[in-house]
């Protein structure tokens, strides 16, 4: 009996294991991503990457908890202690990232877009990463009072936080053939143009770009070329 207790305990810290492997390379992905976006001067893809490197290191720190608190380590003080410090520091260093990240971002655009740019990071920055700071909250508390750490986000704001990889979903679909460039450098797919008046405009800076049916018919020729040389 005690060999099968064994073997079970054995399974689970490997499934422990994959599952904080598994986290903290989508952490690391995310970075990479924020890098790339940053890179091309793509400002709302990197904002959206670092909403999704927030939410894996939080995921990451919540997994470590449990696992803790499954094995009875947080019923000694100084990993307890250590795991308030880590959500607090985290909690402290969101926040200042809040102001920074929103004075950058406006910054990029200047004060002639300001208005609209301000309503964009506070919605798809300032509003995900303020879920986010809950629950660092909601897990530093738990941890203070010993119980078992039920930080599950709600559906809706899980949905809110989902929609930050709406583009990565279409990146995924597409193939990397198929990423564009407008006149400003900034990568973008297909799907992700926005129409005005009638012509594709560039989801980063709003500058027209050629129209898709030209663009797939050079994706065409890119392809068919090395067939007909």
């Amino acid at each position: 009996m005690r060999g099968s207790d064994n073997s079970d305990s054995a399974i689970i810290t490997s499934w422990e294991q994959f599952a904080e492997f598994l986290l903290l390379r989508g952490a690391k992905d995310s970075e990479k991503a924020y890098e790339i976006a940053a890179k091309s001067e793509s400002w709302n893809k990197a904002t959206k990457s670092q909403v999704l490197t927030l939410q894996a290191y939080y995921e990451l720190a919540l997994h470590k908890s449990r696992v803790a608190a499954d094995r009875g380590l947080l019923s000694d003080h100084k990993p307890r202690n250590d795991l308030e410090d880590l959500c607090l520091q985290s909690m402290k260093n969101l926040r200042e990232q809040q102001v920074n990240v929103q004075q950058e971002y406006l910054k990029k655009w200047g004060s002639l877009q300001a208005s609209g740019r301000r309503d964009w990071i506070q919605e798809n920055f300032i509003r995900p990463s303020n879920i986010i700071l809950k629950y660092w909250e909601t897990l530093r508390q738990s941890t203070g009072e010993r119980v078992r750490l039920n930080s599950e986000m709600e559906g809706h704001e899980l949905a809110i936080l989902a929609s930050c990889l709406d583009e990565s979903r279409r990146a995924r679909a597409a193939s990397v053939d198929h990423f564009c460039q407008c006149g400003n450098g900034h990568t973008y797919t297909f799907t992700e143009c926005n129409l005005i008046d009638g012509r594709n405009t560039c989801p980063e800076c709003g500058t027209w770009v050629e129209d898709t049916s030209r663009q797939q018919r050079v994706v065409m020729l890119a392809h068919v070329a090395p067939m007909l040389s």
